[in-house]
């Protein structure tokens, strides 16, 4: 047994155990940092002595935890919880190891009410290691570890379908596995939503499974979805899996892709927001798993490569293919038996193998004009070529770019013209899959968190954060938080049909490869919260398809490129806390579908363009913490009438300005006007306006504020739920009447000239309901200073900080950081 160290951390194990749950120990690398679960209460806490193999969600550095083993003598259903005041994350592994990837993980199980995780699953008998850590690096604190299991009896009646309250919610799929529906006001989830108060319309469908299958269960809809998946019939209680966006930010749309056991499920499409009604589609595909693991050989094995025999003429020989080019030179040792007009023509043959199906691209080049046959094993021609139009058009040479399987093929090198001879050169590559081995080795592919089949001759929509499409051609590359530690390879612009690629937090330095710029059908490039250095490379200003660009949060220098004014498709521009200086360019100002403009904590300088203002489609503008001067821009805000978020303090900009213009600006919720020589009579003269708005977001901030009375008139607009007026010069108690804002979720008060909380019991109660709270320790007596403040920033909080609730991923921490600054 490990000693207790009960100074340190307190941690309470509660186990509910049905049969018995016999704990093992472990040998592990960190011995003092993993404890077997021998008692129901033991007391522990994270410190730096202990870290978690596995980089961290949001931030760089390490995230320390602590590990527990346990033992299952039988099939179980086992809960495991973990909470704190700080924000948790929860990985349980098979087996007594620390390291590797995990079986299941969990986040925030009941986000924004909770940022506890929690894991529940029907686990087989044998050793688990639970880690309990935290979302943020560099955290730490005490936390509570809950874990319960069930074992599961082979006797065990089956659960009672229920009745359900109206067939229009609760009914079998139908047999073409695909429902067209509505939400209705009549159809309600028993879970809280992710997002707002309130309940989450709903619809149930069941279907059964004869065999164990993969099943994957799609949810779409021009509203933002959620999916739950259920054992039984049920349309409560807990749910096997869930999901809400699998492809963010191209789609809201839902996914849930499982291989399931025989049985009966129900599935309950719902909303991510709550009160949301719309229209959606939900479809089910069901794959039942085959007994047989092992394929039957073919008929006909493929010749040994080298074998001149039948598919090659008599005479001619077949060399084995190395590397990606060879010179060779024709002559009449070889006669073509597949071209036979315009005579006789001499030949080379060469075998190739493609491990697993892709993209060849095969190119013939020679003085003399050459001609390329593709053949197969049994020696059919499968493509050819004359005079290539895909690599160098105008030229005579012969080229090909084809979707191969797995198997061996041969390439006839042959001319035009009969009798002709000559040298020539032959290079035979796999572009995408040598970029995907580019980017593995490139960035210590064997130490990424999950590299599941790369490498490997699975086909690479099977290898990890791979997608393609019907042909196999790589459209996204998805590693989000995979542990990446490099430089970002030259050769991804090779992925001809690449659409997304998603390589955000992670440890890549480096510039960005201007080669990028060669994906013609990239639509979301998403590097952000890395560590690139150099200049954006003015040919991402080629992709005419690109929608979504998101640098922010690394290393960033020199100018923003003018060519980015050409992407006519861009609706996301994020370039926030980077080292960018100059001007913005004019050229932003032709961004016509732009819907969010971040390019805020950098070192603009210069006028905003006034053609920012005719953007009429933002929705989201952030530039603070730059040194830029307002212009025509501010003057002309008020054409901006579906603007929802303004975040413009920390410029030269007078914060009297912008109020001016408030009134317009119906649609606004977010507004941040920090740092910007704000005064208490302009605040309050604009009171009207802002009560006008659902104001959800003030940050006010370092203006020099004073008068109580400003605070006052705020505890009027209801609708906030994030406050900041730190680092101000207000003092004394603050009004009773903030009390008002029963919403509030985020109080900044700290850094003021004495600013305290009122100690009467309602204040207090009013205070401590607030999930984030920033004070002076000395700013107050009694209750109020009595604890501790609570943690920075809780769960959840610091995308919700700066995002809209239609976009509450957007910019993840950056807004953070300009609070606390």
């Amino acid at each position: 047994m490990i000693a207790i160290r009960a100074t340190a951390f307190i941690l309470t194990v509660t186990l509910t155990v049905i049969a018995s749950l016999n704990i093992s120990p472990t040998a592990a690398a960190q011995a003092d940092c993993v404890q077997s679960l021998t008692t129901t209460t033991v007391e522990e806490s994270w410190n730096t002595g202990c870290t978690s193999e596995i980089a961290a969600p949001s931030g760089s550095g390490d995230r320390y935890a602590r590990f527990f083993t346990f033992t299952l003598d039988a099939d179980s259903d086992v809960t495991i919880n973990l909470s704190s005041t700080t924000d948790t994350y929860l990985y349980l592994r098979r087996g007594t190891s620390t390291d590797g990837s995990a079986l299941h993980e969990n986040d925030d199980h009941n986000y924004p009410a909770s940022t506890d995780s929690r894991i529940a699953e029907r686990l087989v008998a044998g050793d688990y290691t639970i880690e309990a850590t935290t979302y943020y690096a560099g955290r730490t604190g005490t936390f509570t570890l809950t874990l319960s299991s069930t074992p599961v009896s082979d006797t065990d009646p089956p659960d009672p379908d229920p009745t359900p309250t109206t067939p229009e919610c609760l009914a079998p799929l139908p047999d073409s596995m695909t429902v067209a529906g509505n939400w209705t006001t009549s159809c309600t989830s028993d879970i809280a939503a992710p997002s707002g108060s309130g309940d989450r319309y709903a619809r149930f469908h069941t279907f059964t499974l004869d065999s164990e299958s993969d099943v994957t269960i799609n949810l779409s809809s021009t509203t933002d979805t959620y999916l739950y998946l259920r054992s039984g019939t049920s349309a409560e209680g807990s749910a096997l899996h869930e999901n809400d966006d699998y492809n963010y930010p191209t789609t809201t749309d839902s996914r849930i892709e499982e291989r399931l056991d025989a049985g009966t499920y129900t599935i309950e499409s719902t909303t991510f927001a709550a009160g949301t009604t719309g229209r959606f589609t939900l479809t089910v595909t069901v794959a039942p798993v085959s007994d047989t693991s092992t394929p039957e050989p073919p008929d006909t094995p493929d010749p040994t490569p080298g074998d001149p025999t039948s598919p090659l003429p008599a005479g001619c020989t077949l060399q084995t293919f190395s590397g990606t080019s060879v010179d060779d030179s024709w002559s009449s040792d070889c006669v073509s038996r597949n071209r036979t007009d315009r005579g006789t023509h001499y030949a080379k043959f060469f075998s190739f193998t493609v491990n697993t199906r892709t993209t060849v691209d095969l190119i013939l080049e020679s003085r003399t004009d050459p001609y390329l046959n593709l053949i197969d094993a049994e020696g059919n021609i499968i493509e050819f070529n004359d005079d290539d139009t895909t690599f160098n058009p105008g030229s005579t040479n012969s080229g090909l770019r084809v979707i191969l399987d797995s198997a061996t093929y041969i390439v006839e090198a042959t001319t035009y013209d009969g009798s002709d001879t000559g040298d020539f050169t032959l290079t035979i590559t796999q572009p995408e899959l040598a970029a995907l081995q580019a980017l593995y080795n490139a960035t210590e592919g064997s130490n990424w968190t999950n590299s599941d089949n790369w490498l490997t001759s699975e086909p690479l929509s099977d290898w990890h954060g791979i997608q393609t499409d019907d042909e196999g051609r790589v459209t996204e590359i998805y590693l989000i938080g995979n542990n990446l530690d490099g430089e970002i390879p030259s050769e991804l612009g090779g992925l001809y049909q690449l659409e997304g690629l998603y390589l955000a937090r992670n440890e890549l330095s480096g510039s960005i490869p201007a080669e990028l710029g060669d994906l013609s059908n990239l639509n979301t490039l998403m590097l952000f919260n890395n560590e690139l250095t150099g200049a954006i490379p003015h040919q991402l200003g080629d992709l005419g398809s690109l929608e979504v660009i998101h640098l922010s949060n690394n290393q960033l220098s020199g100018r923003i490129p003018s060519q980015l004014g050409n992407l006519e498709n861009l609706r996301r521009l994020h370039l926030t806390v980077n080292e960018l200086s100059g001007n913005i360019p004019t050229s932003l100002g032709s961004l016509t579908e732009l819907r969010q403009l971040s390019i805020a904590a950098n070192d603009l300088t210069g006028s905003i363009p006034a053609g920012i203002a005719d953007l009429t489609k933002l929705t989201h503008i952030y530039l603070w913490n730059n040194d830029l001067s307002g212009g025509t821009f501010v003057s002309d805000l008020d054409k901006l009438t579906n603007l929802q978020w303004l975040d413009i303090g920390g410029n030269r900009i007078d914060g009297d300005d912008i109020l001016a213009e408030i009134d317009a600006l119906t649609e606004l919720t977010g507004l941040g006007i920090h740092d910007s020589d704000l005064s208490d009579s302009d605040l309050q003269d604009s009171m009207d306006d802002l009560k006008a708005l659902d104001l959800e977001f003030l940050n006010i901030r370092s203006n020099g504020l004073d008068d109580l009375q400003t605070l006052s008139q705020i505890s009027d607009i209801t609708t906030i739920q994030r406050l900041a007026i730190n680092d101000n010069d207000f003092s004394g108690e603050l009004p009773s009447s903030m009390t008002n804002l029963t919403l509030m979720r985020l109080f900044y008060f700290h850094d003021n000239g004495g600013l305290c909380a009122p100690t009467d019991d309602d204040f207090q109660d009013w205070l401590d309901g607030i999930n984030d709270v920033r004070k002076d320790d000395n700013c107050t007596s009694g209750n109020a200073n009595s604890a501790p403040s609570p943690s920075f920033i809780a769960s959840g909080q610091v995308g919700a900080i700066q995002s809209a609730p239609t976009d509450a991923n957007l910019e993840d921490s950056v807004s953070l950081q300009n609070l606390q600054q």
